[in-house]
């Protein structure tokens, strides 16, 4: 498709032009791989093409049209890369901040926790994104106290359980480094 070629060649002139000329805004890859049927938001987000994601999104594509194999959507690309401008830009276009991968659940705020990203956690916070147990396991699986900390603050439960596995058993296993701190948090 015309419109997903130059979207991944940052075009935003062309994609303009195509716009103009009744291409359709929610267009889909056709390749193979990991990245078929993603669509131009998608593509925008993915390769952080910020004004190519307003241009998209002002022209009336859907922010919560999932793509790909593992039925990825902007928001959790965005937020998983930790874009806080395209996570600002999304919701300002009614992304559905609590919108789940069907697979495993993962959502925007999920990613954020398994990355780490801490601004990425205030701003989906800040906005009303439900803290649940897979956030705060994320969040201690990868040793990220700060983030540990911060869910805690928003509401997170320490004696949550996921697969039977509650949050101190989480803990023991997160990285040696940042163990006995994650403890020391969820014993509070």
């Amino acid at each position: 498709d015309k419109v997903i070629v130059a979207v991944n060649a940052n075009d935003v002139e062309a994609v303009r032009a195509l716009l103009q000329n009744r291409a359709p805004v929610d267009a889909r890859g056709s390749g193979d791989g990991a990245d078929e049927s993603y669509t131009a938001l998608l593509y925008a987000v993915e390769r952080q093409y910020l004004p190519l994601a307003r241009l998209l999104l002002r022209s009336g594509a859907d922010p919560n049209l999932p793509g790909g194999h593992q039925n990825v959507f902007p928001l959790l690309t965005a937020a998983g890369a930790g874009e806080r401008d395209l996570i600002a830009l999304l919701l300002d276009y009614r992304a559905n901040i609590n919108q789940k991968r069907p697979d495993d659940g993962m959502d925007a705020l999920a990613a954020a926790c398994l990355q780490g990203h801490l601004t990425i956690l205030d701003l989906l916070v800040a906005r009303n994104a439900v803290v649940e147990p897979q956030d705060l396991g994320y969040a201690i699986g990868g040793g990220h106290t700060q983030v540990v900390e911060r869910l805690l603050k928003a509401g997170a439960n320490p004696a949550w359980t996921i697969g039977g596995r509650t949050m101190t058993q989480i803990a023991r296993e997160s990285p040696r480094a940042t163990r006995e701190e994650m403890m020391a948090l969820l014993r509070q």
